[in-house]
């Protein structure tokens, strides 16, 4: 169900709009009407700070090439859903490269992510929101793409989220079939648990994960099915 009030995005001057209007949309939703293709010249500049509902509305988005996902940096309460994104190209993630508390439900994504540090086929580095741990929940997506590290140094590089930083996270209804190339801690779902926690369900990864570093170590969900 749409928000009748939500603010409309139909065309690819709308959406670059969105990303460059600054940072007054707490508590606003913003839906696509149509589907969205960038020109093959344009190098997309990422959203910063954003706090508000993006709502796909079942269309997609293709061809977005630049840096650091959709958003860049995604305050608490952000929720994505419902939205595919065709033949992308980012560094970090698809859909933010860093995050605090976030929700993303019904994301599809077939994008090629570069980078290094944390980078994650839908969500990049998640932060603590002031001084309590934040929650990514991550429910019916699919992640279709490749993941891959820049170079051997070490890093998190995952399928669907790169980094928890001692946060919390919650997956239903989550699938990889996205190829991993990491240097380090690479895993199909989601890396770097340590003091924070996990929960999945029906989550399965049939991607391949791959470390460049001889020392390298597998993360624990890597190339397996966690329920």
């Amino acid at each position: 169900e749409v928000d009748p009030n939500a603010i409309k995005i139909g065309t690819w001057e709308e959406l670059v709009a969105w990303a460059t209007n600054g940072s007054n949309d707490e508590g606003k939703t913003f839906v696509l009407t149509a589907d969205i293709t960038a020109p093959a010249d344009a190098t997309w500049t990422a959203k910063t700070n954003f706090k508000g509902t993006f709502n796909g509305n079942g269309h997609s988005i293709t061809g977005l090439k630049g840096a650091n996902a959709l958003i860049s940096n995604a305050e608490s309460g952000v929720v994505v859903k419902n939205i595919a994104f065709i033949d992308c190209e980012f560094t970090g993630a698809t859909i933010a490269a860093n995050f605090k508390s976030i929700t993303l439900e019904n994301v599809y994504s077939n994008a090629k992510i570069k980078g290094s540090g944390s980078c994650g086929g839908l969500l990049g580095s998640q932060n603590q929101d002031g001084t309590e741990k934040s929650t990514a929940t991550v429910i019916s997506c699919w992640f279709d793409g490749i993941v891959e590290c820049n170079s051997t140094e070490n890093g998190y590089f995952s399928g669907i989220l790169g980094n928890q930083n001692h946060n919390h996270s919650v997956f239903v209804d989550v699938l990889n079939t996205g190829d991993v190339l990491g240097g380090w801690n690479c895993a199909g779902i989601s890396t770097a648990v340590y003091e924070g926690s996990i929960t999945a369900t029906r989550c399965v990864n049939l991607g391949t994960i791959r470390q460049m570093r001889d020392d390298a170590a597998a993360g624990t969900n890597s190339g397996q099915a966690i329920t």
